[in-house]
């Protein structure tokens, strides 16, 4: 099916609907985990109810396309900062106040974002990405989210400012290097540069096809 196939829906970290949300997230970081299910049970240990998924469906093929995890603030903090604590990082929830003036309670951090490999052709991998993203911007305005945080990998960055997606390289921040070689840039996006930033793209798209057609 087409764009108008897909049905997005978010849903509590908490409720048994979430669950179809975090089978799809298995499913694509299998590619990449040997288990992906303990590896994603310990970096979201104690957050589940701290978690929000944005989950696309294909109506009619009923099934998910892709699912897209945030994790509000509560009482075991920020999952990704668990990564950032030793130096040369040593990010903090209080140095995310201090250094970055960000009210924790009007911060999301991305988690996840995980498009189903049925759906990983180059127009529908962008299209679930993008109405994930367009989910995500419409639920932290309806929250009152002010800012998104995450670490990524360079080709993520690199896509989501693609699809005008306001990411961009926390100030002062190194790489971030795992155990297995695996480089991930910690990132964060303001909400309030979600519309313009979008704007500008489509404004610059509608330019190229205009200029594509005089050729």
């Amino acid at each position: 099916g087409g764009v108008t196939s897909l049905l997005l829906v978010m849903v509590w970290g908490g409720s048994e609907y979430a669950d179809v949300a975090r089978a799809t997230e298995a499913r694509v970081f299998m590619d990449a985990l040997w288990d992906p299910w303990t590896v994603l049970q310990e970096d979201f240990a104690g957050a589940e109810d701290q978690s929000w998924f944005f989950l696309c469906l294909d109506r009619h093929a009923q099934r998910p396309t892709g699912a897209l995890r945030v994790v509000e603030h509560g009482p075991i903090g920020f999952p990704f900062l668990r990564h950032l604590a030793e130096p040369p990082h040593e990010l903090s929830q209080s140095r995310l106040v201090e250094g970055f003036g960000l009210d924790l309670g009007r911060l999301w951090e991305v988690g996840t974002i995980a498009v189903d490999p049925a759906y990983r052709s180059a127009a529908q991998a962008s299209t679930t990405t993008a109405l994930l993203y367009r989910a995500l911007y419409a639920g932290a305005l309806a929250n009152n989210t002010s800012h998104l945080a995450s670490i990524v990998v360079p080709p993520t960055l690199k896509k989501l400012h693609s699809l005008g997606i306001p990411f961009e390289r926390m100030p002062g921040m190194p790489m971030k290097v795992f155990w297995d070689g695996a480089e991930y840039e910690p990132v964060i996006a303001t909400i309030d540069q979600f519309d313009p930033r979008m704007r500008a793209l489509a404004s610059s798209l509608v330019d190229q096809a205009s200029s594509d057609t005089r050729r």
